[in-house]
């Protein structure tokens, strides 16, 4: 799952206003950052000092904190992750919301991604509980696609215009955007990385 949602141009999270979810989806993406993270060790020196910042120390260190580290070893190291970092296409959608502070609430975790793991994860959408989705859904029926006027129906279509009106080639970064390719770019390194140690 960490490896098929660190492929995808765009990492929609759904996440509702429980705690649990929150917490899972942060997890999610933290375990997805964490080892995108781990792809771009360079040697054996760089992959023992990412392992120990990112998972055996008692504190983990942040993002930032690691890169603080590792940019005077080897700054090109460094520079790269957070190129993959910026162009990591992360989407907050949040579901089942019961008021506008829940939805406020949402949007107040995009800045603490971004300081603890370095990615911009705007809420693109926020989903209200209404009867007309909790009728279809007791139905089993896409009742959605015809109710225009609804609050939740609105909202699905924002969702739907914030992924279309995404810019992919600026998403994917220049050089993935020269290359004309679908593969993320920190999988295209390890490649051609791997590529370079067999020749």
């Amino acid at each position: 799952i960490v490896d098929i949602l660190a492929m995808a141009d765009h990492k929609l999270l759904v996440v509702s206003p429980q705690l649990t979810s929150v917490h899972n989806a942060y997890a999610l993406l933290k375990a997805c950052v964490h080892r995108v993270v781990r792809k771009h060790s360079s040697d054996e020196t760089h992959r023992d000092l990412i392992d120990a910042a990112l998972a055996h120390e008692t504190r983990a260190r942040t993002i930032p904190q690691l890169l603080g580290v590792i940019r005077p070893m080897d700054h090109e190291v460094a520079d790269r992750i957070v190129d993959t970092l910026t162009h990591f296409g992360v989407m907050l959608v949040g579901n089942q919301l019961g008021s506008p502070a829940e939805a406020d609430a949402l949007r107040r975790m995009t800045p603490l991604i971004h300081d603890q793991l370095l990615i911009h994860a705007p809420l693109i959408a926020a989903i209200k509980r209404t009867p007309t989705l909790a009728g279809g859904l007791k139905a089993g029926i896409g009742t959605m696609a015809t109710q225009t006027r609804d609050e939740a129906a609105m909202a699905f279509h924002e969702l739907a215009r914030a992924i279309l009106a995404t810019d992919l080639a600026q998403l994917r970064g220049e050089q993935r955007g020269a290359q004309h390719k679908t593969m993320p770019l920190w999988i295209q390194r390890g490649l051609e990385a791997d590529a370079a140690r067999e020749s």
